[in-house]
């Protein structure tokens, strides 16, 4: 659809949200934008919160694609009570949303600042940081995230990976792992 073709009333606005029940577990949520008013900056900012967390602050979707054009943010999300809820708060004017998609388990990830987001709330949250381990199961969250963990789960089969350097050879890479984790299988040596 070209964004011409945007109708002018294919929009929700004000302040809003709303409770959408789903099964407990991991969701991609993207939301769809358009600015259909305002054809100019800072006209239009608002924010956008998940289960009650800020995601976005300072949204100004005009600032970000011009006037009449589709712009799709993803988050991910982790549902712990049954009901994704969603709110959209003016910081200026109205906050508004064309459309929203949910999809259950985003996983895996294809970016670090994604999966801190999806597990902690944010980047930045307390324990979010790549060399914590806040399940305390030996693999930090940056090692949880290449191997796909839960960070939260004491359920890593794979203890922290390291790699040797040594003169003249290539570099070692080296991956220990639990043979006593019961339901896992093992492929290699």
């Amino acid at each position: 659809m070209s964004s011409s073709a945007i109708p002018a009333t294919a929009q929700r606005y004000g302040a809003f949200g709303c409770s959408i029940p789903v099964a407990n577990g991991a969701y991609l949520v993207t939301l769809k934008f358009a600015e259909l008013y305002w054809a100019e900056d800072g006209r239009r900012r608002f924010a956008i919160a998940l289960e009650g967390q800020p995601v976005l602050t300072g949204l100004d979707v005009y600032a970000r694609v011009g006037h009449r054009v589709a712009l799709d943010l993803s988050f991910a999300v982790n549902v712990v009570d049954g009901v994704l809820d969603l709110a959209l708060i003016p910081e200026m004017d109205n906050a508004i949303l064309c459309a929203l998609l949910v999809v259950h388990s985003p996983v895996p990830f294809t970016d670090f600042a994604s999966w801190q987001s999806f597990y902690f709330g944010s980047p930045t949250a307390p324990g979010a940081g790549a060399t914590n381990d806040p399940d305390a199961d030996g693999l930090d969250n940056a090692g949880e995230f290449s191997f796909g963990g839960d960070p939260t789960v004491s359920d890593s089969a794979f203890l922290a990976p390291k790699v040797a350097l040594v003169d003249g050879d290539p570099p070692k890479l080296t991956i220990s792992y639990r043979k006593s984790l019961a339901g896992t299988n093992y492929l290699g040596p």
